[in-house]
């Protein structure tokens, strides 16, 4: 719900592995694209779709059902949180604010991955590789650093709800 674009089947695969505690991708138990879509499939059905690689969601519209309400804009009668269809009572929505700060943190903590930082901070052990051929194999060795790179900073910005903790 939070990413800033449409993630590929592995970059989600990447960000669901990561769980607190790990300090570097080897760690990480990552699903291969072909498993990991059956298992989003199986998960999600038809909410997603999976077009050239990437994760969309079904429409616009079960965003906008997922996403919660703005306490100060709805009443508590028709606030999704409160809402009762069909005898079921709808028991959470997502949180906007929790769902870019899983996000961010998720990112930071990518980023510090011991791995990670040796491939940059060890130049001259990559430096054939990096001037020929640049970008090549970072994305295939560290396939969630691109979205990392770009859009921690997106993610962590977002103001913490009343009941969350900043950790790292």
């Amino acid at each position: 719900m939070a990413a800033v674009r449409p993630l590929s089947l592995t970059e989600m695969a990447v960000a669901l592995a990561v769980e607190e505690g790990h300090t570097s991708q080897s760690e990480l138990d990552i699903e291969p694209d072909d498993h990991f879509r059956h298992t989003l499939q199986r998960l999600c059905g038809p909410l997603v779709s999976v077009i050239d690689g990437r994760i969309y969601l079904f429409h616009q519209t079960l965003k906008t059902f997922l996403i919660q309400e703005d306490a100060t804009n709805s009443s508590s009668e028709t606030s999704l949180v409160s809402q009762v269809i069909n005898g079921h009572k709808w028991l959470s929505s997502i949180s906007p604010s929790s769902s870019n700060n899983m996000l961010g943190r998720i990112c930071a903590q990518y980023l510090l991955f011991t791995d990670v930082e040796d491939y940059f901070q060890n130049p001259l052990g990559n430096i054939e590789k990096l001037r020929t051929k640049p970008l090549e194999g970072i994305s295939e060795n560290y396939p969630f650093l691109g979205y990392a790179w770009e859009n921690w900073a997106i993610h962590s910005r977002t103001p913490l709800d009343d009941d969350q903790d900043c950790q790292l």
